[in-house]
């Protein structure tokens, strides 16, 4: 179940010289086009040598941007995770198969990554046949 405001946080890399060591925020309202409806889109940019921390960039947030007041202290995450399974189609060779799932493996836990609290961030899977 999700309370309003409902919050859509996106990480991008941040593009082109020249640009500020803190990450760039863009705010805008959902897909949809209801200005109204508790639903904002955030974008982040972040530099490759800079850590993403989603929590300090919300707390960034102008309460006229965000259709309300935020609680971070109570917030909930979400996060999605793809898992990859070697599948029967001949994508690759079977050796590269084997390496591209074991290199997925050793990746960086997201929650850790984005900066979110373990205790408030439900981490949901799916999988991918390679």
């Amino acid at each position: 179940m999700f309370f309003s405001p409902c919050l859509a946080a996106v990480t991008k890399p941040a593009q082109g010289p020249g640009r500020s060591p803190a990450a760039t925020l863009d705010t805008s309202f959902d897909d949809l086009g209801y200005a109204d409806d508790g639903i904002i889109h955030v974008t982040a940019r972040y530099g490759y040598m800079e850590t993403p921390n989603i929590p300090a960039v919300l707390r960034r947030l102008n309460v006229a941007q965000t259709e309300g007041e935020l609680e971070l202290e109570r917030a909930s995450y979400v996060l999605s995770k793809i898992e990859l399974r070697s599948g029967p189609q001949p994508t690759m060779a079977t050796w590269r198969k084997r390496l591209f799932i074991a290199t997925s493996h050793i990746t960086a836990d997201a929650a850790d990554a984005f900066g979110l609290p373990r205790d408030r961030t439900v981490i949901m899977g799916s999988h991918i046949d390679v």
